[in-house]
């Protein structure tokens, strides 16, 4: 998500293509994106479209979110996110 800011939503199928490369995550996508937002609620935002859950990263907060989010998460918003 970091990687491809200019797509804004994102939904739990989008990381259960092939051609991910190190993003693909399968099957449990579902489960793993609703736990990052589980634990990350100042991060994300959800939106239904149709019967499914969309999510994006509020980069426009970010200075208010980076801090409460854990380290390891850190690292990758500082690794892949390089702004809008």
């Amino acid at each position: 998500m970091c990687k491809t800011p200019e797509k804004r939503w994102w939904l739990a199928s989008d990381f259960m293509k092939d051609g991910m490369g190190e993003f693909f995550v399968g099957y449990e996508a579902t489960a793993r994106l609703a736990e990052l937002v589980g634990d990350n609620p100042e991060m994300f935002e959800t939106e239904r479209q149709g019967r499914f859950r969309a999510v994006r990263i509020k980069f426009e907060t970010g200075k208010e979110w980076y801090a409460t989010i854990s380290p390891k998460l850190q690292v990758m918003v500082k690794q892949y996110y390089k702004g809008e």
